[in-house]
């Protein structure tokens, strides 16, 4: 595919203000296997992917955030204007690290003192490039600390908000956010886990929303990842896997085999086409692809969208 699939990942445009996300994004997770080598290839796969497209990179659902910036510093050492880099925070971790200061007296007023000091350390982690999106990984938020937020979203050029939505939540409309901004939201959105679309089809019109559709590969079943380290995570002498467990885990996979017929796409790539088929997904957060399967994965989008009767039938699998 190489340079070919450069023009296969598109942008999306959050708002009329709003950053200009890819529908295709990439959570960072630094490599299993700490080292100069493993790092060389997570920076070499994180610069074919901006080649291919991919300007949306996700380091808030790694379990090393400070080590996915870094390497995201190193794989884009230049500005980058359309870069668009998502950092978690979350409210606890804020309190925690603000209690531990003497004299706190105001915990909202140092709250949001130390998340502007926590952006700004994963501003010089990142540059010459900026955070783009903040996610508020919290379901609620002290009125002082939301405001704060509100408005450091709204200055110019500072970073978009976003929250990670609860499963059986609503949408929730309106918020810290200017009028004129949309809601970005984010959480789990995979052609195994269709929840968010009853809830967004239905209340998109009262608001504009914007969503960060993670997971979209629902824990590994859906690009094959999960079948291969099944067996490792089960560990030694617990026997083989029982196949009332593989049909129970795998058997909602296989009534989606429709989807990869005639070999029009793979699994995975159905699974990417599913979650940027929604109007109000604003990028598919998908982890960072091995370098074997990194080509299939850009390719998504060089794939046949799929169409309104196999949309119909995955709604009843």
């Amino acid at each position: 595919m190489g340079e070919s699939s450069a023009a296969l990942v598109p942008p999306r445009r959050v708002g009329p203000e709003g950053p200009s996300l890819s529908l295709l994004g990439f959570t960072v997770v630094p490599p299993s296997i700490p080292g100069p080598t493993g790092d060389r290839s997570v920076v070499e796969r994180l610069r074919r992917a901006r080649a291919a497209g991919v300007t949306t990179f996700d380091v808030a659902g790694s379990p090393e955030p400070r080590q996915s910036e870094r390497l995201l510093g190193e794989a884009f050492p230049n500005r980058d204007p359309e870069l668009v880099v998502v950092v978690g925070r979350r409210l606890e971790d804020l309190i925690e690290r603000e209690a531990a200061r003497p004299g706190t007296v105001n915990l909202a007023d140092g709250v949001v003192e130390r998340l502007h000091h926590t952006l700004e350390e994963s501003g010089h982690r990142l540059a010459p490039n900026r955070v783009g999106v903040v996610e508020w990984t919290d379901p609620a938020v002290p009125p002082d600390v939301e405001r704060a937020v509100g408005r450091l979203g709204a200055a110019a050029g500072g970073p978009w908000l976003c929250r990670r939505r609860k499963e059986g939540q609503p949408a929730p409309i309106g918020g810290a956010q200017p009028p004129a901004r949309p809601l970005l939201l984010s959480g789990s959105l995979s052609l195994l886990d269709r929840r968010p679309v009853a809830v967004f089809e239905a209340e998109r019109a009262e608001g504009p929303v914007v969503f960060l559709a993670r997971d979209p590969f629902a824990g590994g079943r859906l690009d094959g990842t999960r079948a291969a380290v099944s067996g490792v995570l089960r560990g030694p002498g617990t026997g083989p896997v029982r196949l009332r467990e593989l049909q129970a885990e795998f058997g909602p996979v296989l009534r989606l085999g429709f989807l990869t017929e005639h070999r029009r796409r793979t699994m995975a790539q159905a699974a990417i086409r599913y979650a940027a088929h929604w109007s109000w997904v604003g990028s598919v957060l998908a982890p960072l692809p091995t370098s074997d399967r990194l080509e299939e994965v850009l390719g998504s989008f060089g794939t046949p969208p799929l169409s309104d009767e196999e949309i119909r039938r995955v709604s009843l699998t």
